[in-house]
């Protein structure tokens, strides 16, 4: 619970570390923490779950973003506000909304919730 809580710490280095042992817990708790990443600006952070998505209980993921579709709103909406702020062509990190990892997660778990 300690690692879970340790990934809104105000340093993304704290946040990667911890999310790295919840990620593979198969624990229905753990989904919202890491779902809340996504919206992450960090870019180390979203590779990281992107590079985790067949660890993760994919029904436990449908059930919570079905339960949630607020909190999975907001959380688009930060995906899609970082990207447009930080990695969009023009910016220093410039590229693609299909080459910007938390687009790809954000279709992950739109499939997600169609399919599971």
């Amino acid at each position: 619970m300690v690692a879970a809580l340790l990934t809104r710490h105000a340093n993304g280095y704290v946040r990667e570390a911890n999310l790295r042992l919840i990620l593979s817990l198969p624990e229905p708790w753990i989904a919202p923490f890491v779902v809340q990443l996504t919206g992450e600006y960090v870019w180390h952070i979203l590779a990281l779950i992107w590079e985790s998505v067949d660890a993760l209980d994919r029904s436990v993921y449908a059930a919570f973003l079905r339960a949630n579709p607020a909190y999975y709103e907001r959380t688009r909406q930060r995906v899609i506000s970082y990207w447009d702020c930080y990695y969009r062509p023009g910016t220093h990190y410039g590229g693609t909304r299909d080459e910007y990892v938390g687009f790809k997660l954000l279709a992950y778990f739109d499939e997600l919730i169609a399919t599971a």
